[in-house]
Parts: structure tokens; C-alpha cells; sequence
């Protein structure tokens, strides 16, 4: 039996094509580029896993606020995790840093119970400042592979009967998503 030319080229592009879909699987994630997801584009912020998010590793996580995302003056911080997320932090070794320096803190508290951590800093941070990020160090990394949503979330000092309000959402990957 004789296949014509036409037939062998559609069945080699049909298995180069199936050959791309199956090697995409063995392309490591990198940490800002999401493909699909539930959290809309103008809601994403980005994030740094030191340790690329290796399963059961000690990592550091750089958690970046934009400055397009302060604006107001802002005197509480808080970063929610999901409930599936078993991880451990360090309460003694998270920052609220600007521009690589430390921002010196009224406290800093890591509540398992309700799922966040919430950062006070000494003085307001102020509207609109630039490279803004929350550092987690020392933190144990999940045992199980997935993707998890940290959620961030400010207050300004005059919206203390408000509540936090919700800024925008760190998509977190570890192990082979």
C-alpha cells in the first residue's frame, strides 16, 4: 500500500503537533508567566520564589506591591493564603521592604488561624511609592505540588472602620505545575 504525499504530511504535522503539546509538560513554570487563570490581569502582582518554589525547601518569597496599587497613604498590610496551602513562615524574619532596605515595623503577625499574616509599619507608607515588596524568608515550602493564590490587601490610617481592601492577588507555583 501506497500513502500519497499529501496523506504522510498531514499525519507528520499531526504528530509534530502532538509532540510540542506533550514536551510542553517538561518546561518548568516560571513564576510571572500564567498561561490561564482565574485572577484577571489587572489583579496580578509579582512575585519572586528564591528557591523556585522547590517542594519541602527553605525558600524566600518577594512579594511586589506596585505603585499604582497605593493610592493612598498605607498603614496596614495584609497577605491572605488559601486553606490548602501548608507551608510554614517564619513570624521573625518577614519584611515590609522599599527599594531593597528595611522598613522599620510597629509589628508584624502571622495568624494560622485565619489564614494571613498582617504587617504594621512604624510610619504610613506613602501613596504611590515605588518598589514596594513584602519578603517572607525562611519560609518551608508546601510537601505537594500546586499553585496557590496569596491575596493582598491595605489599609489606609483614615479607613480604619473599613477594613482592608483588596489590591491584587500573587500567583504562587510549587514544584512542576
Amino acid at each position: 500500500m501506497r500513502l500519497s504525499r499529501t496523506i504522510v504530511r498531514r499525519l507528520f504535522s499531526a504528530l509534530m503537533a502532538t509532540g510540542c503539546v506533550l514536551a510542553s509538560g517538561a518546561i518548568p513554570a516560571v513564576a510571572d508567566v500564567t498561561l490561564f487563570s482565574p485572577i484577571p490581569e489587572e489583579n496580578r502582582l509579582r512575585s519572586v520564589l528564591q528557591n523556585q518554589g522547590s517542594l519541602s525547601a527553605t525558600d524566600r518569597y518577594k512579594l511586589m506591591i506596585p505603585s499604582d496599587k497605593l493610592t493612598t497613604a498605607t498603614s496596614i498590610f495584609v497577605v491572605s493564603y488559601p486553606e490548602g496551602y501548608t507551608g510554614r513562615f517564619d513570624e521573625d524574619d518577614i519584611e515590609l521592604r522599599i527599594r531593597g532596605d528595611a522598613v522599620p515595623m510597629r509589628s508584624v503577625r502571622w495568624d494560622e488561624e485565619n489564614l494571613n499574616i498582617e504587617l504594621i509599619p512604624e510610619e504610613p507608607i506613602p501613596a504611590q511609592t515605588r518598589r514596594l515588596s513584602i519578603v517572607l524568608s525562611h519560609v518551608r515550602n508546601p510537601r505537594r505540588t500546586g499553585t496557590h493564590h496569596f491575596n493582598a490587601y491595605i489599609q489606609a490610617p483614615t479607613e480604619t472602620e473599613l477594613g482592608p481592601r483588596y489590591i491584587g492577588t500573587w500567583i504562587l507555583q510549587f514544584g512542576r505545575v
